[in-house]
């Protein structure tokens, strides 16, 4: 039987930071307004369309019973129209960058961190590309399965003999991952790249 995911945002929308549920735009998710959700989705009446920053469905409105939209959440309620859309991108991006490579080196939310999981746990395409060595030496230590998350890329590879070397269709999307940081924020010092060909990584 296909199973379905919901997540739930009961907090509030439009804070002027991530970490501060305050500013002009703020707006607290009432209950009711969580609990109209919920019975509309049991009854199949909430129309779902493709966010392609967040990379899920979103919902954006209520259907009555011929599918007309009875409620739009869209400009009240979507993070994109109320941060428009620059703002909401970059927000989003630097989120994900935090879930997987945390905000420092002492930072446990960071998933790449946890190298001993399956390389499955993640999908490389919600990954963003790294913005300096600490996180291209995080994301190699998760793919080479090290004993842990090493900060340099030289430390990293004296370690090599803790982990496997990736299969080869993942050490593409790491030369490409690495690509694309490179051509945003990423620079590396010459004895950075000097480690990368033993990490499985063409220098640029």
């Amino acid at each position: 039987m296909p199973q379905r995911y919901y997540v739930f945002n009961t907090g509030g929308v439009g804070a002027d930071s991530n970490e501060e549920a305050s500013g002009p735009k703020y707006k607290k998710i009432s209950k009711e307004l969580t609990l109209m959700l919920q019975e509309a989705l049991i009854r199949d009446a909430v129309k779902f369309e493709y966010d392609s920053t967040l990379r899920s469905e979103v919902a954006v409105a209520i259907v009555n019973e011929s599918g007309k939209e009875v409620i739009d959440l869209r400009s009240e309620w979507l993070p994109r129209n109320i941060y428009g859309e620059e703002e909401y991108i970059s927000r989003v991006v630097n989120l994900r960058r935090l879930r997987y490579f945390g905000a420092d080196s002492s930072d446990k939310a960071g998933i790449l961190r946890y190298t001993k999981v399956t390389d499955n746990l993640i999908d490389p395409a919600d990954v963003p590309p790294p913005a300096n060595e600490r996180e291209l030496a995080w994301l190699l230590s998760f793919y080479w399965n090290v004993d842990q998350a090493y900060d340099s890329l030289a430390e990293l590879s004296s370690h090599l003999d803790q982990g496997l070397r990736p299969a080869q269709h993942l050490l593409r999307v790491v030369q490409q991952m690495y690509e694309s940081g490179t051509s945003q924020s990423l620079e590396l010092t010459s004895e950075a790249r000097a480690a990368l060909p033993d990490l499985g990584v063409r220098p640029r």
